[in-house]
């Protein structure tokens, strides 16, 4: 759960998340897991938007504030599921354009779609250099295999909670 989460939120997010200090500040936070404080509190604003974290402010009578962050109910699920599908989904539609476009490349690896290619008469319009024919056979390959991974973790609920991932 714990390498998933990092996967859709960041090492930093994940390690707050998963850090067993809540309720906590920011600067406990901080501290307790010698993580520099603007990068904790950005993991807790990360993990703020996807609502896995709450945030409590109290004022004290001399007028100063207390931010306190405690975790949201379990939707570490339910985002993890969501960040799968959302992934492929992009991965679909990356591999349909890689199956139905032809690509070409100039020598310092720009790609263009043929009609692209075609308009730019061949020729990179950076470089100057000509524009090659690109086979992409390999990276329709590795995203099938994206695809296949991705569709076999969400199928089989590798994401919830007590699994090993």
């Amino acid at each position: 759960m714990e390498r998933r989460l990092r996967s859709c939120l960041g090492e930093v997010a994940a390690k707050v998340y998963f850090s067993g200090k809540f309720p906590a500040e920011d600067e406990a936070l901080s501290e307790d897991l010698d993580i520099n404080i603007k990068e904790v509190r950005k993991a807790l604003n990360v993990l703020h938007e996807n609502r896995l974290v709450e945030l409590r402010i109290s004022v004290d009578e001399e007028g100063w504030r207390t931010y306190t962050w405690t975790k949201s109910k379990n939707r570490v699920e339910e985002l993890v599921s969501k960040k799968i599908e959302e992934e492929i989904e992009r991965v679909e539609e990356e591999l349909k354009i890689e199956r139905e476009k032809v690509f070409y490349v100039c020598p310092f690896g720009e790609r263009f779609v043929f009609e692209d290619a075609f308009s730019l008469n061949f020729n990179c319009p950076w470089c100057e250099k000509p524009l090659i024919w690109k086979d992409n056979e390999d990276k329709i390959k590795k995203l099938e295999d994206r695809l296949e991974n991705l569709r076999r973790s969400w199928s089989a609920g590798e994401f919830r909670a007590g699994s090993k991932e």
